[in-house]
């Protein structure tokens, strides 16, 4: 029996397998037999039905894969060796964060182990950490680190709270946290281990991150360079905060509803142009695709890029694009490539979102005939939005914050707009300085209209509730 839009069943089907898995006592072996029992029988009694249930052991499987680590891997550290602990070497494996606190600064980054000292022993090991260095070390992606210091677990967070560190470190492979003070040994043994591609990429990030601080104000620059490249490091907290109040804070991350924007905008301008509907298709494609590069191809980017990029291609292979089918199927490539991606909270909030646009742009839309088209079409995708995700924010972060309907309004097209001013501004500051202070110029202004309009809603009576834990 063919289904209507089957790739957003099997989405639906994996997820719940992987829920499933990660909730479940059943181990690994077991799914495994599972899997294989409902592939065989819905081959052999061609139901679709019993092929559904096949995905959905595969869903357990997959998650129950990721967990299954080997014996010399770091979470499986014995109490001796964590007490007797005097050296970590291992290769940076992330990008370096620098987070500055009131009393003092420190790096962030994974570390991939190789090797571990117990007494006077060099121990073989695999698997990463977290590690946290108190030192001014000019540490880099795919440096060679030998790192002294104290493991600790990751912080779970506070009783009652639902969301846990602890657990959002453990589904990256993360079982400990390395803190590196500033009397612990700290030494770079070699450079140029990691990927050359991403050292190239994380690099271009960096620059662009320079390039931002030279222009532009601090503060500016520390959210304009969240909103661009994803590095929330240097973003005032108060400033934060205020997006927060106003539900507009998705515009501080790139997600996946905000990759879609940028796609439209470019896609529009690509309209412009005399080319077939395929090939502006597949130019925005590969703009996002170097978009994301510049951005650093940090994962939850990634995971934006090829959700959005499924969708637009969905549209070049078919004559009328179907918009769950293709929400699907991107779904589907994300949970194969990596299953842990359905606990991500921007994996979430971007599925949900662009979901419940889809769905509930019309009912919202006839709701709010009575106003004007100009303003009746712009309030129906932000009612649908919030509507679609408000549940999650609730569910996570105990807020809900009803002003973000009205107030993604006049926000999100600024924020548009601040990001591909900061895209030109990033450009012209490499190769045309002569032009950097023009973009640099309207930025501030588009910035700073945006952020005034976000304290202005965040005024707004009961336009923000916390529930307690």
């Amino acid at each position: 029996m063919k289904m209507h839009r089957p790739c957003l069943w099997l989405s639906l089907a994996l997820a719940a397998g992987i829920v499933a898995g990660d909730r479940t006592f059943l181990p690994f072996a077991g799914w495994l037999f599972l899997f294989g029992l409902a592939l065989a029988a819905s081959f052999i009694f061609q139901r679709t039905v019993i092929f559904y249930m096949a995905v959905f052991c595969l869903g357990a499987v997959l998650i129950q894969n990721v967990y299954l680590l080997p014996a010399d891997d770091m979470a499986r550290l014995s109490m001796r060796e964590r007490a007797d602990l005097r050296s970590v070497e291992g290769v940076v494996d992330s990008d370096v964060r620098v987070m500055i606190g009131p009393m003092s600064s420190k790096r962030v980054f994974d570390l991939q182990v190789e090797q571990i000292k117990v007494g006077e022993t060099w121990v073989s090991k695999k698997g990463k950490i977290q590690a946290q260095v108190y030192q001014d070390v000019p540490v880099m992606y795919g440096q060679r680190l030998r790192l002294g210091g104290g493991l600790h677990t990751p912080y779970s967070g506070k009783p009652g709270e639902k969301f846990s560190y602890r657990d959002h470190l453990r589904r990256q492979g993360i079982f400990w946290i390395l803190s590196v003070s500033k009397k612990s040994d700290a030494q770079i043994i070699g450079n140029g281990f990691g990927n050359p591609f991403v050292a190239l990429s994380l690099k271009t990030r960096g620059h662009t991150k320079s390039v931002l601080n030279q222009y532009l104000a601090p503060d500016e620059a520390g959210v304009i360079a969240a909103m661009l490249v994803g590095d929330r490091g240097q973003m005032p907290r108060d400033l934060k905060d205020v997006f927060v109040r106003t539900g507009t804070a998705h515009i501080l991350a790139i997600s996946g509803m905000n990759m879609a924007i940028i796609a439209g905008v470019v896609f529009f301008i690509l309209r412009l142009c005399p080319i077939p509907r395929a090939a502006q298709l597949l130019t925005t494609i590969a703009l996002l695709f170097i978009y994301t590069f510049v951005s650093g191809w940090a994962p939850s980017v990634v995971r934006a890029c090829l959700m959005s990029s499924v969708f637009l291609a969905g549209f070049v292979f078919e004559e009328e694009g179907e918009p769950f089918n293709s929400l699907g199927l991107a779904a589907l490539l994300l949970l194969l490539m990596d299953p842990r991606n359905l606990f991500d909270i921007g994996f979430q909030l971007s599925f949900a979102a662009v979901a419940a646009i889809f769905l509930l742009y019309g009912p919202c839309q006839s709701v709010l005939k009575f106003l004007p088209g100009c303003l009746a079409k712009p309030l129906a995708v932000s009612l649908a939005a919030w509507t679609g995700t408000a549940g999650l924010f609730l569910y996570h972060f105990g807020t809900i914050a009803p002003v973000g309907i009205l107030a993604n309004l006049p926000i999100v097209p600024l924020a548009d707009m601040v990001v591909i001013l900061a895209l030109g501004l990033a450009f012209t500051g490499t190769c045309l300085p002569v032009f950097a202070y023009a973009f640099a110029g309207s930025l501030k202004v588009v910035f700073n209209l945006m952020v005034v309009a976000a304290m202005g809603f965040s005024q707004i009576p009961w336009g923000y509730f916390v529930f307690p834990e």
